[in-house]
């Protein structure tokens, strides 16, 4: 089953890495298979900050007031873990955009909309805020965060 879940991600890395380039050029799969080769990987990989449950694809680039870009990819029934499911709300929370999908079209479809919002730059603000203008900066950003993606 794995070996599947590999080719799914393979077919959305070459089909992503040809449509978008740019953010392309920001995307990562950090290997989760590493630790299960046996103990000792476990432990090197433990020892250098590894956790369960990291999502397959992030994509560090900005859109439409995400900070980022985060997809669990699964084959035929099967779903996100524990782990993957609370590595997808806590990435949500910190305001990324995150789905997982068992369906290639499904996948590149999620992408696509991804990369139809505007690129968003960073919000610097120098010294204090006042009470107001946080409560306008956490306004502005719950009211982009709106319509999560779950299949």
């Amino acid at each position: 089953m794995k070996r599947l879940e590999d080719q799914f991600q393979r077919n959305l890395n070459a089909w992503w890495r040809l449509q978008y380039p740019q953010t392309w050029k920001k995307t990562v799969h950090v290997p989760s298979e590493m630790p299960a080769k046996s103990r000792v990987s476990a432990a090197i990989a433990k020892g250098l900050g590894w956790k369960a449950g990291i999502p397959d694809i992030l994509c560090f680039a900005r859109r439409g007031g995400y900070s980022g870009l985060a997809i669990e990819l699964k084959i035929g029934s099967n779903k996100p873990s524990d782990a993957q499911q609370g590595w997808l709300t806590a990435l949500e929370e910190e305001g990324w955009r995150v789905g997982w999908f068992n369906n290639l079209d499904a996948a590149r479809d999620f992408v696509d909309q991804y990369h139809a919002q505007p690129t968003q730059p960073p919000i610097l603000v120098e010294g204090p805020l006042s009470k107001e203008a946080l409560a306008a900066i956490e306004k502005s950003w719950r009211d982009r965060h709106t319509g999560k993606v779950r299949p």
